[in-house]
């Protein structure tokens, strides 16, 4: 089993495609089986997270889906806490973007990853699950309950000594969303317009992200009857583009 589950060169990165009918499952319990090293096993966990994220990345939800499920199912035993946070959030996110978001087992799943992040020391991970579960929330309909989520992991990432800057500009930006749609448009351009000080801080004036914060900042100034700055928002993003 664990030759199947090392690359052809021998080392224990995540196999490429041509790998493909690898079991992470599989992966997982061989990897507890036989005592590897600390860094090897931290090795396959980061590559069984990354796996997992690119399904989602790709569009592919169900076989995002049909993987975290397996993990959770055939190696539960052998997770790591913080392993098993991670594949319940990408399990999650391929949920709710797959049209499930209002199901009752995507916000079981959600709750079960933000009872394990809290008993962690490990404030971006709680951070991450925060967003995700307001993520949720938003494909849901439910923005208020999505404010509260992003608020939280805002006020965690505030504590953290030095934070991920592209998480934090995240969760302003989506705040900036919940507050849009709750119809609070005072608090979701100022959100709106950190993210974007973040990210032109952090990121450079000339990022695509920082073209996304200036196209949310122009629709709340559309909304707030504010056409000039919101043509001048648009013809900045749309030169970033370019």
């Amino acid at each position: 089993v664990l030759a199947l589950c090392l690359c052809s060169d021998g080392s224990s990165r995540m196999p490429p495609e041509s790998c493909r009918p690898l079991r992470l499952d599989a992966l997982l319990i061989a990897v507890a089986l036989f005592g590897l090293s600390t860094a090897t096993v931290a090795a396959v966990e980061s590559g069984t997270v990354v796996r997992l994220e690119t399904f989602v990345d790709r569009g592919e939800y169900e076989r995002a889906i049909a993987t975290a499920d397996s993990i959770l199912e055939s190696a539960a035993t052998v997770l790591a806490p913080k392993l098993e946070a991670s594949v319940l959030d990408a399990l999650v996110e391929a949920l709710y973007r797959s049209g499930r978001a209002r199901e009752e087992r995507t916000d079981q799943l959600a709750l079960r990853g933000l009872r394990i992040r809290r008993e962690l020391d490990d404030p971006s991970g709680l951070a991450a699950t925060l967003l995700q579960y307001g993520n949720m929330h938003i494909y849901a309909g439910r923005a208020a309950s999505a404010r509260e989520q992003y608020e939280e992991a805002l006020a965690v990432l505030e504590r953290v000594p030095d934070p991920d800057p592209a998480q934090w500009g995240m969760v302003l930006n989506n705040l900036g969303v919940a507050c849009k749609q709750l119809g609070d448009y005072s608090a979701a351009l100022a959100f709106y317009e950190d993210g974007l000080e973040l990210r032109e801080r952090t990121l450079g004036p000339e990022h695509l992200d920082v073209a996304g914060s200036l196209n949310n900042i122009a629709n709340v100034d559309i909304v707030r009857g504010d056409y000039a700055s919101a043509a001048a928002a648009h013809r900045r993003a749309l030169g970033i583009r370019e």
